[in-house]
């Protein structure tokens, strides 16, 4: 099951990562519990996903905590790339708004360098059959079924690999799971991993984000089995704001954006601009093994946004919350604690994202306000 690949070639100029139409799969979806209020994050980042709307959007998800897994198999640029990727199912707000996963299939999808390989728990459901019709192979497997791995790995030269908490809101499980895909990667041969990770919250600040802290227990594990591995961690996602639970409808008719990051700035991107930036990082291994990258397009205070938002959609008007991590921890909804300490540990420590290697990836990645001016149809019909 060895790689069949062993070298990457980088291409002289970026324009070789422009969008090409390829037969290829879709990846893995972050979904979450709707008792979280519309509310997941991931990094500086926090990922939205109501199950039942996600159903009504046919939108797919990667519950990759236990559920979800990509792998791609990078090729020189005149070879096919085969690539692996888990779905499931999933629960969106809106078919727009796309998670790790979705955002890196999407990318390969546009390049013919790369073949998919869908690894879902439902290979018979209506997604997974129209991913098969666009070209993309459908295998069954789950991650709380490592003895499935194998197979779901078997010729993939790379692998992204994202885990999910949020379903379970189980720490172990998710350390677990994300420990298996690790071993089938080891043991499959698999030449590039791609792991989504974050930082070790409670190792630097002192109290748990475990949604955090597994995946750093996961980055740890990988590199104590010596995995050819590029770490990456994602921002914050624009596409959070094409959820209508993320900005609340005052009574003075103005909209309140609810991130408690009492007036520090966080990094942000389109989760759809990464999944290019993803793709850049298969296609050219040789310079990103053994790398960590923080993905970012800006970094913009709450109210920054709220000023974008503002001029976009203007004559509505958005203001940032004043409400605290602190306030946050306590409003009783399950995970609530778990987020707000998320948005504290955010706000007090400075997470390595950057800009540049960013748009060394992937140039035409958005601004916020490039994002908003592109989808200000979408936004305003999350609205009232």
């Amino acid at each position: 099951m060895g790689p069949r690949i062993e070298s990457r070639v980088v291409p002289r100029d970026m324009s070789e990562l422009a969008p090409r139409r390829c037969a290829l799969g879709k990846g893995t979806l972050h979904a979450f519990p709707p008792q979280l209020e519309g509310q997941v994050s991931n990094g500086s980042c926090l990922q939205l996903a109501d199950e039942s709307s996600a159903r009504r959007a046919g939108v797919i998800k990667a519950d990759l905590e236990c559920k979800s897994h990509p792998a791609a198999r990078c090729k020189h640029p005149n070879q096919n790339q085969h690539v692996s990727l888990e779905l499931v199912p999933l629960e969106m707000a809106d078919a727009q708004v796309w998670a790790q996963g979705g955002g890196v299939a999407n990318a390969l999808l546009e390049d013919s360098d790369f073949q998919v390989r869908v690894v879902t728990r439902s290979a018979s459901s209506d997604k997974a059959q129209a991913l098969q019709e666009r070209g993309a192979e459908v295998v069954q497997a789950s991650y709380d079924d490592p003895c499935t791995l194998g197979p779901a790995l078997q010729d993939a030269d790379g692998t992204f690999v994202v885990t999910n908490y949020w379903e379970h809101r189980d720490f172990d499980r998710a350390v677990q799971q994300g420990k298996a895909v690790a071993d089938a990667a080891k043991a499959a041969g698999v030449q590039h991993v791609v792991f989504s990770t974050l930082e070790h919250a409670h190792k630097i600040a002192g109290f748990p984000v475990l949604h955090f802290d597994s995946k750093a227990l996961v980055e740890q594990y990988m590199t104590s089995l010596d995995l050819p591995a590029t770490f990456v961690k994602y921002p914050f996602f624009y596409e959070n704001y094409l959820k209508v639970r993320k900005i609340r409808k005052l009574e003075d008719g103005t909209y309140e954006i609810g991130y408690p990051m009492e007036g520090a700035a966080m990094d942000g991107a389109s989760v759809a601009d990464l999944g290019f930036a993803i793709r850049a990082i298969f296609k050219n291994r040789d310079q990103w093994l053994r790398r960590s990258v923080g993905f970012s397009a800006d970094k913009l205070t709450i109210q920054q946004h709220a000023e974008i938002l503002s001029k976009h959609l203007a004559p509505k008007v958005f203001k940032a919350t004043e409400m605290t991590a602190e306030r946050f921890c306590k409003l009783g909804f399950p995970g609530a604690e778990e987020l707000g300490n998320q948005f504290k540990f955010c706000r007090i420590h400075s997470c390595e994202r950057s800009g540049e290697l960013t748009r060394q990836l992937y140039p035409a990645v958005r601004s916020f306000d490039t994002w908003v001016a592109d989808n200000k149809e979408a936004l305003l019909n999350t609205l009232d």
